[in-house]
Formats: C-alpha cells, structure tokens, sequence
C-alpha cells in the first residue's frame, strides 16, 4: 500500500534528528511559509504557505508530523481542524515540541519580549526567529483544543533535550546542562520535550 506523508513545518531541509526515517514513507510532501523549501528534492508535492491556508489534498495522508513547529502556532483550533482534514480516517499525527511549562519556553519569552532572539537568530543556522507562542505545548491545552469527533485517540509523552547546544550561546551552555543533570535526565515532569501522538477517528 503506497504511503503518503506529510512534513508540516518543512523548513528547507530534513529534520537532522529524523534523518533515520527520510526515505521510508512512499510519498513525502511538506508545508512552511518559508520560500526555500522549494530546493527540497525529497519531496513530492510543496506549498509555501502556512499550513492552515494551504491548498492541499483533504483525507489524503497516512501520517503527518511537526518537529519543533506547535510552539508556532497561533491559533489551536485551526491548526487541528486542519489536520483532520488533510489525514485518512485512522491517520496518525505526531508532534515533538518543548513543554508550555519547562524553563526554556520561560526563557524563550522573555528574551522575545526583549527582542533579542531575532539577533541571536540572525546569524545562527538552525535557530529560527518565528515567534512562539505555546499555545498547543501541553496535554491541558491539546485536549482543550481537538475535537473529540475528529480525534479518537489522543497520547502524550514527556523526553529530556539532547540539542542544548544549539539553543544556547557558548556561556551560557552550562546552565541547561546543569539542570538536566539535576532534573530534566531523570524527572518526567521536569523533561524539555513534550510529544503527542493523535489518531484520526476511522
């Protein structure tokens, strides 16, 4: 059976840490509003739009996944009625994203607010200066936010950070270091990353 699967939140090139699994799905396509996803040669179909607004196939993916991409998201409920419209009945959304409620998005806030991320952001490859929100970071504010009808199975899990490095200046890279040695390793609730699995109702 071909297998279609949807990149939201593309960006222009595979997530590094996903690269294990870049050649399995028969078919991958992706979304992003950044233009340079248009030198992806791994995907099939693209659109250079936000995803809520893209013009794409409906009932059509097998799989769809964001990878640090939620945190982006403005508006909850668009986001997902989307997403029940592009995924199979049975279809299955994976998301991995820092939680609403750990120090780093804390941090991510204040320095926004301060308007220093863009500057941070400006010479830097990997970080990227969108502004976060945290709006869908948390199984309260996921579970607020499907539709139940649309949605049968929701899942979430708790993993600690293993990119620290690329997040924070060189003197500064102790600190999240030293909290992971004291919590983020070992305590679930202390954990950077948040992961939700949804299942679309067959």
């Amino acid at each position: 059976m071909r297998r279609r699967v949807l990149d939201i939140g593309c960006g222009p090139s595979f997530p590094t840490p996903l690269t294990a699994l870049s050649g399995l799905p028969a078919q991958l396509d992706g979304v992003d509003p950044d233009a340079d996803i248009s030198q992806r040669t791994d995907l099939t179909l693209r659109w250079s739009a936000d995803f809520e607004d893209a013009a794409m196939p409906e009932g059509e993916y097998d799989l769809a996944f964001a990878y640090n991409v939620v945190e982006h998201v403005s508006a909850a409920k668009p986001f997902f009625a989307k997403l029940a419209a592009v995924l199979k009945p049975g279809g299955v959304f994976w998301a991995i994203t820092p939680h609403a409620w750990h120090p780093f998005p804390r941090c991510v806030r204040a320095i926004q607010a301060l308007r220093l991320k863009e500057a941070y952001a400006h010479n830097r490859t990997g970080v990227n200066d969108y502004p976060a929100y945290y709006r869908l970071n948390s199984t309260s504010q996921v579970l607020q936010a499907i539709d139940g009808r649309e949605f049968a199975e929701a899942e979430f899990f708790r993993l600690p950070c293993m990119q620290w490095d690329r997040y924070f200046p060189a003197p500064v890279r102790f600190i999240p270091h030293f909290y992971d040695r004291l919590l983020g390793l070992y305590f679930g609730p202390a954990m950077l990353l948040f992961a939700m699995r949804l299942t679309k109702a067959a």
